[in-house]
C-alpha cells in the first residue's frame, strides 16, 4: 500500500465516499455514481472516453434490452399466466415454503426478481389468509429464493451479466449461459432446506393480521391482464366503481401507487389489482382469456434463450432480437418497453464499472489482491472464500452490481499471479453478491416484501446471518469440487 500513488489513494477515497454516501444519506444511488465518475475524469484517473464506456458496455447494453423483453412479458400477461398455472394453495407452512421459493427461483432465473416478487407478495397472502398464517412466515423465503434464482443464468441479475461482461473483456471467451447453473442450485437447494430447518427463526408478526382483514371473504381482488380491454381506460369510463353490486375501494398499480379511494379519472394498467367490496358477482378475472400475446412472450422467450444456447448469436444479438419480436408482436408497445427502461439503475451499472476499471488501472485491484493472497496463503480453497467472504458481506450494504464491478479485477489480480483459472472464481463471486440475505437492504426484492411482512431489521438478521454463512460455505464448497 506504501507504493500506491496519490492517484490510487483518490481512488480509494472515492469508493468509500461511495459506500459512505449510499449508506448514511438519502442521496439517489445514481446520482451518487454519477458524482463518482465525474470525479474520476475531473482527477485524470480515468480519461472521459474510459470513463464513460461503461454506457457501451456489452453488459449494460444487454441489460437494457433485457428491460424490453421484461415489459413484453408482464405486458402479454405470460407471468401471470405462470402464476395462475403453477401455484396452488399448500396445506401448511413448509409446503407454502417449498411452493413459493421453487417457483420465483425458476422464474427470476429469467425475468426481473424484482418484478416476479412483486406479483407473488399478492399469492403469498392469498395464502397465508386460507392457512390463518402470517405472511411474514413466506415473504422472507419468497425474497430470499428470488435472490438466489438470480444466479442460475447470465441473465438472472446485473450482476450476473456484468461479471460476464468483464471476464470476456479479460479472458477473451463468453461464458456459457448456464455457467453458474450447477453451484447456484445447490446454494438455491441449500437455501430452501435451511428455511424448512430454521423455519422457527420466521416471524410471526400478527400485527398484519388486521391489515390482512382488508383482503376479508367480503372482497374480491381482481387482477387485469394486459391484454384485456380495461387497459388505458379510465375507472370512470369502464364504470367500475359501481359494478356487479360491488364497489371498487382500492386501485393497485402493478409495483407502482395504491389508490384508496379511487378516483374516477385514473387510467387502469396491465396488471393493475382491483379489489371490490360486497357480492361481486359479474367479474371473473378467469372469465378474461389469455390472448395469442401471451403466447408470442413464452415462444420468444424460449427462442431468446435457445439461440444463445445453441451459439447461433451472442447474448446481445438474442436479446435484441428478442425485445424487437416483443414489439412487432404486439407484446408490448414501443414507449411500454421504453418505459420499462430503468435508466437509473444503468446509470448505476455504467458508474460501477468505471469505479472497478478506476481501482485496476492505479493498482489498488492488485494492492488489494496481494492482501488476499497472503491471508489465504496462495490455496485456492482459501482464495475462494476470502472473495467470496467479501462478496457475500459486501453486497448486504452496497448494491450487487457495484460489488460485482469492484471485487472482479480484484479476484482476476489475485488468481492470475498464481496460474489460477479465472472461470471458477467468476463463478463464486457471481453466487456471492447475488445472495445477501443478513438485512432488509441488502436487495430491492427485500425492501418489497418488508412492509407487507411487518418485518423489524432484526427479522432478517435471525435467520439471514446463519443462512449467509450456510449458503457461503455451500458456494464456496460446490465450486472447488467442481472446477479443481
Amino acid at each position: 500500500m506504501e507504493e500506491l500513488t496519490w492517484q490510487a489513494w483518490a481512488t480509494i477515497g472515492i469508493t468509500i465516499s461511495v459506500f459512505t454516501l449510499a449508506l448514511t444519506t438519502k442521496l439517489k444511488t445514481y446520482f451518487i455514481f454519477m458524482c463518482a465518475t465525474m470525479a474520476l475524469m475531473v482527477l485524470g484517473i480515468l480519461d472521459p472516453k474510459t470513463a464513460v464506456a461503461g454506457f457501451s458496455s456489452t453488459s449494460v447494453v444487454t441489460a437494457g434490452i433485457l428491460f424490453v423483453v421484461v415489459a413484453g412479458l408482464e405486458r402479454s400477461g405470460l407471468m401471470h399466466w405462470l402464476v395462475n398455472n403453477l401455484l396452488k394453495t399448500p396445506k401448511n407452512v413448509s409446503r407454502g415454503v417449498v411452493g413459493i421459493m421453487l417457483p420465483a427461483a425458476g422464474l427470476s432465473s429469467f425475468l426481473s426478481n424484482t418484478s416476479v416478487v412483486a406479483i407473488l407478495i399478492n399469492v403469498v397472502r392469498i395464502w397465508c389468509r386460507k392457512m390463518k398464517v402470517s405472511p411474514s412466515k413466506l415473504l422472507i423465503p419468497l425474497s430470499y429464493a428470488a435472490g438466489t434464482g438470480g444466479a442460475l443464468t447470465l441473465i438472472g441479475s446485473p450482476s450476473t451479466l456484468i461479471i460476464a461482461d468483464l471476464y470476456q473483456t479479460q479472458s477473451g471467451e463468453a461464458l456459457n449461459f448456464f455457467a453458474p447453473t450447477i453451484p447456484a442450485l445447490c446454494c438455491m437447494a441449500t437455501c430452501v432446506v435451511t428455511i424448512l430447518i430454521f423455519k422457527r427463526l420466521l416471524p410471526d408478526n400478527k400485527l398484519l393480521e388486521e391489515d390482512d382483514q382488508k383482503y376479508s371473504d367480503m372482497r374480491t381482488v381482481m387482477t387485469v391482464p394486459p391484454d384485456s380491454p380495461l387497459v388505458t381506460r379510465t375507472i370512470g369510463e369502464t364504470g367500475l366503481d359501481k359494478f356487479g353490486g360491488a364497489k371498487l375501494v382500492e386501485l393497485h398499480h402493478f409495483d407502482e401507487a395504491k389508490f384508496s379511494p379511487v378516483p374516477a379519472e385514473e387510467p387502469i394498467m396491465g396488471g393493475d389489482k382491483l379489489v371490490f367490496e360486497g357480492g361481486l358477482t359479474k367479474i371473473d378475472e378467469d372469465d378474461i382469456k389469455f390472448g395469442m400475446r401471451t403466447v408470442w412472450a413464452a415462444v420468444i422467450l424460449i427462442g431468446m434463450v435457445a439461440l444463445t444456447l445453441a451459439g447461433v448469436f451472442p447474448l446481445i444479438t438474442a436479446c435484441l432480437i428478442a425485445a424487437f419480436a416483443m414489439i412487432v408482436l404486439g407484446c408490448c408497445t414501443i414507449d411500454e418497453g421504453f418505459k420499462g427502461i430503468n435508466w437509473e439503475v444503468m446509470i448505476v451499472w455504467a458508474g460501477s464499472i468505471a469505479l472497478g476499471t478506476a481501482l485496476e488501472v492505479t493498482g489498488v485491484a492488485d494492492a488489494i489482491a496481494q492482501g488476499l493472497i497472503s491471508i489465504s496463503g496462495g490455496h485456492p480453497l482459501a482464495i475462494l472464500f476470502v472473495i467470496c467472504f467479501i462478496g457475500t458481506f459486501l453486497t448486504e450494504f452496497v448494491s450487487n452490481t457495484a460489488a460485482a464491478a469492484l471485487l472482479f479485477p480484484v479476484t482476476v489480480s489475485a488468481v492470475q499471479p498464481l496460474g489460477l483459472p479465472v472461470l471458477p472464481f467468476t463463478i463464486a463471486l457471481i453466487i456471492s453478491v447475488t445472495c445477501s440475505f443478513a438485512t432488509p437492504i441488502g436487495s430491492p426484492t427485500h425492501m418489497l416484501v418488508y412492509s407487507p411482512g411487518g418485518y423489524r431489521f432484526t427479522d432478517f438478521l435471525k435467520i439471514g446471518l446463519p443462512m449467509n454463512i450456510i449458503v457461503l460455505a455451500v458456494n464456496v464448497l460446490s465450486v472447488y469440487f467442481l472446477f479443481f
